[in-house]
């Protein structure tokens, strides 16, 4: 008898785990994606408590709070001088399930930096060095509509960019200081 209750219990046990040990939490400040074998719901998941059954159920789960990504670039001026800086885009993720869909889980990679970068050197590639040091502001606004244009109905929000770490040319800081000695 206490054989056939070993069994009955390692049955149980083996009929049980996956579903306890498969549960994913949904937190406030993010949402779930469920997808069942293979097949994205139209609806994301909200805060909760979610079975997750590999193969039949999986619950990915997607942070739709403000995301901070810092993108290195080097830009050409009209002059034709290189100028490095970085790139801080703030965003987040407003339809996951169109991302999700349509790009993937990567869309930081696959959609948000290279869209950036085009839109830093738009903005960038048409104006010359001086333009760009006195006038960092302007052309923050500038490249953060351009952004938020680009962005409108993608499923990501653009809330804000920065532009940090301006390097200047060697050849424009050996003038700068070439300059300062003659005076």
């Amino acid at each position: 008898m206490a054989k056939l209750n070993y069994r009955a219990l390692a049955i149980g046990l083996l009929v049980i785990v996956p579903f306890v040990s498969g549960c994913k939490i949904v937190e406030d400040g993010t949402v779930g994606i469920s997808k069942q074998f293979g097949h994205i719901s139209d609806r994301p998941l909200e805060p909760g408590l979610y079975l997750d059954i590999p193969v039949i159920r999986v619950v990915e789960v997607w942070n739709t709070k403000i995301i901070r990504i810092p993108i290195p670039v080097s830009v050409p001026s009209v002059d034709g001088m290189t100028v490095s800086l970085e790139s801080t885009v703030m965003m987040r993720p407003t339809d996951v399930v169109k991302l999700r869909k349509e790009i993937g889980i990567n869309y930081q990679q696959q959609k948000v930096i290279p869209v950036v970068n085009d839109a830093i050197r738009e903005s960038i590639g048409k104006r010359r060095l001086d333009d760009i040091i006195q006038n960092q502001d302007k052309l923050n606004a500038e490249v953060l509509s351009n952004l938020q244009s680009r962005f409108q109905n993608s499923g990501i929000a653009i809330e804000n960019h920065f532009i940090t770490g301006l390097q200047l040319p060697q050849q424009f800081q050996d003038a700068v200081a070439r300059k300062l000695e003659q005076e």
